[in-house]
């Protein structure tokens, strides 16, 4: 190419460039399109911002527009200054700068002749490195300026609309113009509103509507009156204002009346905004539904009168707008907003009250009738409640306490030295001052016709302690009353004063010497006794039905009338079994009783408690067994059904161990035997019942149990043995040598066996009556004879003894009042022979004063004598009567021959008279009488059936002296801790006082525990064995000598008390027995059961009794337990206040 030829001239240094006229032209129509697109863009911007102007006004007179709208149309309009105009400049200015550029914009209006520009600047661009000749470059340049230099490209510039855009811009001024002559407040506001969108500016409206609440809160469900109004400077005032409800579509009207619009809104339930439209004024008003404001935990704050002694103001909740309060306390009303809402305003009574966020307080107001005040209230929200409150204040007396004693008994006698407990509890409605005791003796002519009166403190209350619950207890020996009938009754005090005591419902205590309450049990336990022959008589009956029962045929004994007969039969014996076990827990309470008294001695009781443990036997095992041997007969398959049902015969070399257990098959779970009705030796099938059960031992037949002395020798038993056959081996094994090796087993001490010609006798008649058993029922009822037979020889042995027993305490009792008797008399020999003896043989008149009073006593306590000695003669007379021994007549005899009573009498006036020698002698000579009298009839009290406990166990003097002690220290214990109550109420020394008496009787208690140790040291080998129980007792000493250095501080606290407790659990350890033990074993009725042990029948009597211990399950379908209803606390508390208010009013009598 030309232009890589080396030999043209000066190639490195020659230059192309467009001609000057050219290039002019092109700079030109340049300048002119920047000017007309720049104007353009600017003119656009105008528009848009006047346009985005007139929008804003626009849409203001229909609605308020809101903010992020306006924002929106401010940008828009501003994007054409912001965003068009940037983007015009970069398209036409800058992206135009070139000739290059320009000539192509050229090309769209000169085709031709922009081609020829593009390619010269094209050339001229490339310079040095084109390629063509510059001769040629230059020439052609020359040539498209010549063609140039005429032109005119002004036109040339495209898209060209800058007159339109100016036309606009006016026009959208003068619109924008337009607005602010004539509407200038509307215009100002929507310019404001729409240069500045952020801001809230209210929307300019010609309906000027007063203020609305942006929200409005409106009680919950309920119809809402809701007003608006226009202002006076309102330019536009509309006829009708629309709303719209929140939530529906449904529109409200309201006509304007005097510039006011009333809406009667619908119930609300749920929130929302509601629309309001009077003519260009939109509000909208957010609606929220609210509950109307309620108060919660109303309280009564009360300051109480001065006499209550409270140190604080106590607060009463106040509910279902009623509260009481006690007259001439000051009461103030407190309250809270429920819901945690804030009280704006609280009124009472009209009154505005103090009121702080969500809690108010009333101004404390005293109380002296029953008035009702109202309260009202707003809330934060404006929301009030429907109706005022109306708050009834009640105005109430000081109420009176009330007091409950409980106790096992509404009656009971009682020694004189004996403590009785109460469970008090006494309640108030401010403040229990003091609990306590009232007593006063029942009047009686003869006996007491002086009564006493007194009473305790029992515990000492507090200002604020409204409840009072303290064990009371009395005695009347430390009381210091006499032996008589009281009624006692709890009392309580408040603080009012001059307020009378509170009483509870009155207990009658028949207070007791030992003589008397001896005379008192044994007339007890005649009555007693009395009730249990009826029993054994009873039982007699039923077994004479049984008997009778038992000899229908098969076929009479199946018919449903009989079988009813017999189900009848089983629930007799089941109510008798129930009746005797009732019998035996009184029983066992009369015995509780005597060992209380030292007039009864140990020998008796053991008896007493040993025949209630083999009667109690009776009535738990033995009836309930024969009762559910006839309810299997009752319910046993016929003949008929007996003989479809009978397997095939067994063997005549059967399993000797098949043969033990058909033996045993008629148990209490009624299976029938199986097999032949005879088998190889010629038995009936009744043999396989077990023999009869032994006197004094649980049933076996109704419980599968056996005698332990018969444990050994069961494979000894026939396979298939006959009533007699059985009843003949165990009376065999009793009596006769047993075969094998075994050994025999010595019988416990006291066991006594049935005769075996009794026994024997009975069951033969029995088979000659009745014959073999034909059917299961019959079998049955075989059974439950035998059993109740043996129940009833037993039942028949115990009363025997029982009678005796009851003799020897009747017998020992007119011993015991003829000693007394006797005592009584030398009490008056000596009182005249010490006191008189410096009025001897001197003249009545002569005699001082004083001496002739202590004569008037002498001959009231004679006269008083005589009476006791003919009450004693009046009851051996009818004693006699019904024992008919000769011994009781030999004295009754000498009692009327001699006229004792009357000359007791004639003892009293010789006194009188000042005859003492005469009289000193009569009173020895009847002393010596009633003397001799008794000791005749020590013979008559002495119990044969009374015998001691086994050389095994601690003997039964033993037991009641531990019984004793514990009872004693039991009701140390009670004391101590009602002393410990009353202490709050007692000066130091007075409380030192009565604390004294009590660790005196600690020290007794543990004397006589110390003397109860050494009797048993002094047993036969007493130290080897009853080791463990000399050592609960020495430790049971140890702590009574640390309880009475505690109460020696004196102390009755928790320490005390807590030693006391520790020793009460000892003596109980050393009391009780095993509840599995017999208490003697055999046969006997004294024997208890057949027990393996020998252990004495009193432990089984009172507190830690074995029964209390442990009670045995037995397997027995019918239960003999007693069953009765027992009152709920609270039914039995509103019966006491019920006899309470029936009986005294509360407050008295």
């Amino acid at each position: 190419m030309t232009s890589d030829s080396p030999q043209e001239p000066d190639t490195n240094h020659a230059e192309i460039h467009l001609p000057d006229g050219l290039q002019h032209k092109l700079e030109e129509f340049r300048s002119r399109l920047w000017a007309v697109k720049i104007a353009e863009g600017a003119l656009a911007a105008i528009v848009g911002l006047a346009i985005s102007y007139l929008v804003v006004f626009g849409l203001d007179r229909f609605f308020d527009t809101p903010g992020w709208l306006r924002a929106l149309i401010l940008v828009g309009g501003a994007s054409v200054l912001g965003l068009g105009l940037p983007l015009r400049w970069h398209k036409w200015v800058w992206n135009q700068r070139s000739l290059e550029s320009v000539s192509r914009l050229l090309k769209h209006r000169f085709p031709r002749l922009g081609d020829q520009l593009l390619g010269i600047v094209e050339l001229a661009k490339q310079g040095e490195d084109c390629a063509h000749s510059r001769s040629l470059v230059r020439a052609a340049m020359a040539q498209v300026d010549e063609k140039v230099k005429d032109r005119d490209f002004s036109d040339a510039v495209p898209n060209n609309h800058h007159r339109a855009w100016t036309m606009g811009a006016i026009g959208a001024m003068a619109v924008a113009m337009l607005t602010v002559f004539l509407v200038s407040d509307a215009a100002r506001n929507a310019m404001a509103r729409w240069l500045m969108p952020w801001k809230n500016v209210d929307r300019y409206t010609f309906a000027n509507v007063q203020d609305v609440p942006e929200k409005m809160v409106v009680p919950y469900a309920e119809p809402v009156d809701f007003s608006t109004a226009l202002t006076d400077d309102s330019r536009w005032k509309p006829e009708v204002a629309v709303a719209r409800i929140p939530g529906t579509k449904e529109k409200l009207e309201a006509e304007n009346v005097e510039d006011q619009f009333h809406f009667n809104l619908p119930p609300l339930k749920d929130g929302g905004a509601m629309k309001l439209k009077i003519g260009d004024d939109r509000e909208r008003v957010e609606v929220e539904p609210m509950t109307r404001p309620e108060l919660q935990n109303l309280i009564a704050k009360i300051r109480l009168p001065d006499y209550l002694l409270y140190d604080h103001d106590p607060e009463q909740e106040i509910r279902g707008g009623t509260v009481s309060v006690v007259k001439g306390a000051k009461a103030t009303i407190r309250g809270t907003a429920a819901e945690d809402r804030k009280l704006k305003r609280v009124e009472v009574d009209g009154n505005r009250t103090l009121s702080q966020d969500d809690w108010f307080e009333t101004i404390a107001a005293e109380v002296t009738h029953s008035h009702t005040r109202e309260l009202n209230w707003e809330d934060e929200f404006g929301l009030t409640p429907k109706e005022p409150l109306k708050l009834r204040i009640n105005a109430v007396d000081d109420a009176a306490p009330d007091v409950f004693a409980k106790k096992l008994t509404r009656e009971q006698v009682v020694l004189e030295d004996e403590v009785v407990s109460f469970d008090i509890s006494a309640g108030d409605d401010f403040g229990v001052k003091k609990v306590g005791l009232e007593w006063h003796g029942v009047k009686d002519a003869l006996h007491n016709p002086e009564p006493e009166k007194g009473d305790k403190l029992v515990a000492a209350g507090d200002p604020q302690k409204r409840d009072v619950a303290v064990q009371g207890t009395f005695s009347a020996k430390r009381e210091g009353v006499k032996p008589q009938t009281l009624q006692v009754r709890a009392f309580a005090e408040d603080y009012k004063p001059e307020r009378e005591r509170s009483y509870s419902p009155t207990f009658v205590i028949h207070v007791m010497s030992p003589d008397d309450h001896a005379r008192w049990l044994t007339d007890q336990f005649s009555k007693w006794f009395k009730n249990a022959r009826e029993v054994y008589e009873k039982e007699q009956q039923l077994y004479e039905t049984n008997k009778e029962l038992r000899k229908m045929d098969p076929d009479d004994l199946d018919r449903p009338e009989n079988r009813r007969a017999v189900e009848k039969q089983a629930n007799a014996e089941a109510n008798n079994a129930r009746r005797l076990d009732s019998l035996t827990g009184s029983g066992r309470e009369l015995v509780r009783q005597a060992t209380k008294n030292t007039e009864f001695d140990a020998e008796r009781l053991e008896t007493w408690a040993t025949m209630l443990r083999s009667l109690d036997d009776i009535a738990k095992d033995r009836m309930p067994s024969v009762a559910d041997l006839l309810k299997q007969t009752a319910n046993a398959p016929g003949k008929g059904q007996q003989a479809a049902a009978k397997p095939g015969s067994p063997s005549k070399g059967g399993d000797p161990k098949g043969s033990k257990n058909q033996a045993n098959s008629g148990d209490s779970k009624g299976s029938s035997p199986k097999g032949d009705p005879e088998n190889a030796n010629g038995e009936s099938p009744k043999s396989s019942k077990p023999s009869g059960p032994i006197v004094g031992n649980p049933a076996n037949s109704g419980k599968g149990k056996k005698p332990p002395e018969m444990e050994k020798s069961d494979q000894k038993i026939p396979a298939v043995p006959s009533v007699v056959d059985s009843e003949k081996g165990y009376l065999k094994e009793d009596g006769e040598d047993q075969k094998g090796d075994q050994p025999k087993k010595k019988p416990s001490p006291g066991k006594l066996t049935l005769p075996s010609t009794v026994l024997q006798g009975v069951s033969k008649k029995k088979k000659d009556e009745a014959g073999p058993p034909e059917s299961p029922a019959q079998e049955k009822m075989d059974e439950a004879i035998a059993e109740q037979e043996d129940l009833l020889a037993e039942f028949a042995k115990v009363a025997d003894q029982l009678q005796e027993l009851l003799a020897s305490l009747e017998a020992s009792t007119f011993v015991k009042r003829l000693k007394a008797a006797s005592r009584n008399q030398m009490e008056v020999a000596t009182d005249l022979n010490t006191t008189l003896n410096g009025a001897f043989g001197m003249a009545r008149d002569r005699v001082a004063q004083q001496l002739r009073e202590t004569g008037e006593d002498v001959a009231k306590r004679e006269e008083e004598e005589s009476k006791k000695v003919y009450d004693i003669q009046t009851d051996l007379a009818a004693y006699f009567q019904r024992k008919q021994d000769v011994r009781y007549k030999k004295i009754l005899d000498s009692m009327r021959e001699t006229g004792i009573v009357r000359e007791l009498k004639d003892i009293g006036e010789t006194v009188k008279v000042n005859l003492n020698g005469r009289s000193i002698a009569s009173a020895e000579y009847w002393a010596d009488s009633l003397d001799r009298w008794a000791e005749e009839l020590v013979s008559a009290s002495e119990c044969k059936a009374c015998k001691g406990g086994s050389s095994d166990s601690l003997p039964p003097e033993v037991i009641l002296k531990v019984m004793q002690i514990l009872h004693a220290e039991m009701q140390l214990r009670d004391e101590t801790r009602e002393l410990e109550a009353t202490r709050p109420a007692l000066q130091p020394d007075e409380y030192e006082k009565r604390a004294e008496p009590l660790e005196f009787t600690q020290q007794e208690i543990r004397t006589k525990t110390d003397d109860v140790i050494q009797d048993i040291v002094d047993l036969p080998q007493g130290s080897e064995k009853f080791k463990k129980e000399i050592q609960l007792l020495i430790a049971v000493s140890d702590i009574m000598r640390a309880a009475r250095g505690i109460l020696a501080r004196p102390d009755t606290g928790p320490e005390a008390i807590g030693a006391e407790t520790e020793a009460i659990e000892l003596l109980l350890q050393a009391k009780r027995q095993n509840p599995n033990g017999g208490g003697g074993g055999g046969s006997s009725p004294g024997g208890g059961g057949g027990g393996s042990t020998s252990a004495a029948a009193l432990s089984d009597i009172g507190t830690g009794a074995a029964e209390d211990v442990e009670a045995p399950l037995r397997d027995i379908g019918q239960s003999t337990g007693r069953a009765g209803k027992e009152f709920p606390e609270e039914f039995r508390m509103g019966l006491d206040k019920y006899f309470n208010k029936l009986e005294g009013g509360g407050g008295g009598q």
